[in-house]
């Protein structure tokens, strides 16, 4: 079956998509041209998924006959569950593009990013290609649905700063508690003015351990490393439990853990 057509492609990821109904969208051959070109494939097939009581989520797929029908099916599921977790604080998460919109992506040195837009993520179109020799673009695999609660992570926390910054300093206070110094800032390597205190060095050691070496890079990374590993893992290390337990308190999501565990 060749998934280069829109209702074709609408109806299978439909299939797999239990609590969504998915349709492809109509477009005009103008407005067609200029999202292709702003996702930087040759063409794109946009999918409409309605689901009970969250806002729809736009999807962007590059428009090719073998497209992983499957793999987007998973990212749209993962996608509906996050966002049922954190509840209204991730409404405004509303377009999923898969794509080759930046260097990152293009390159291959991103397997997503979030978007410029306040609504959006971007994972990368090698997810959908057929028989990835690259294992990070392996869909099959756990790190696949991490990523894209990663990316997710990103355009929730951004809304959150904007919306009271002054709790997402308090939020990140806390989870700096956890690893020894006085806020999440000190902990990661970014951080200049601090950085070649012991605490500081410590905390950067103590995040690697706890989270990943990644989470180091900044604060942004080290909450969206966080909820990847607080979204996946059965036995999370004490500053990820900590992300965990304030998720309800400071963006009301729902209390216990999330639905992939």
């Amino acid at each position: 079956m060749a998934f280069d057509q829109p209702a074709v492609l609408a109806t299978a990821v439909a299939d797999l998509v239990p609590v969504g109904r998915v349709t492809a969208r109509r477009r005009n051959p103008l407005r067609g041209m200029l999202r292709s070109a702003i996702a930087g494939v040759d063409g794109v097939i946009e999918l409409e998924v309605e689901i009970e009581g969250q806002p729809p989520l736009h999807v962007v797929v590059p428009r090719r006959a073998d497209t992983q029908v499957d793999v987007v099916a998973r990212a749209v599921n993962v996608a509906i569950e996050a966002r049922s977790y954190l509840g209204p604080s991730a409404d405004h998460v509303r377009r999923m593009s898969f794509d080759r919109s930046s260097k990152g992506l293009v390159g291959r040195t991103s397997a997503g990013e979030a978007g410029h837009l306040f609504d959006t993520f971007h994972l990368n179109a090698d997810f959908l290609v057929p028989g990835a020799a690259d294992a990070r673009f392996a869909a099959t695999s756990d790190r696949f649905e991490g990523t894209v609660v990663h990316e997710i992570w990103h355009v929730v926390e951004a809304a959150f700063e904007a919306r009271s910054y002054r709790a997402s300093v308090d939020f990140r206070r806390a989870l700096g508690v956890v690893l020894g110094v006085e806020t999440l800032e000190h902990a990661v390597r970014s951080w200049a003015p601090g950085s070649a205190s012991p605490s500081s060095q410590a905390a950067v050691a103590e995040l690697a351990a706890q989270v990943s070496d990644y989470a180091t890079t900044n604060p942004k990374e080290a909450t969206a490393e966080m909820f990847r590993l607080w979204w996946s893992t059965d036995e999370p290390s004490p500053v990820v439990a900590r992300f965990g337990e304030l998720l309800p308190e400071y963006l009301d999501a729902r209390p216990g853990p999330p639905p992939r565990r």
